[in-house]
């Protein structure tokens, strides 16, 4: 896996997702998750997975996940690559 997804080597994150475009590189990476407990964060979470899932599916570069939901989860973050 190493070798397919060098970004990865270091990840020390659970969960992790990574957004894989069409052409089989790595766009993004979210850490962390908001759990269906945190309301609005899992909502808001929810739709930018769907809406990155979207783009990538038609070809676009991967939006960069809202900041506002990433700065308020602590062990969130998000990396485009």
């Amino acid at each position: 896996m190493w070798e397919k997804v060098p970004q990865a080597v270091n990840l020390n994150t659970w969960p992790a997702t990574l957004f894989i475009g069409r052409d089989g590189r790595v766009k993004l990476i979210h850490s962390g998750f908001a759990a269906a407990a945190s309301g609005q964060f899992n909502q808001e979470l929810q739709h930018e997975f769907t809406s990155t899932i979207e783009n990538l599916l038609v070809g676009k570069d991967a939006p960069q996940l809202s900041t506002v939901a990433a700065n308020t989860r602590p062990a969130a973050t998000t990396e485009k690559y």
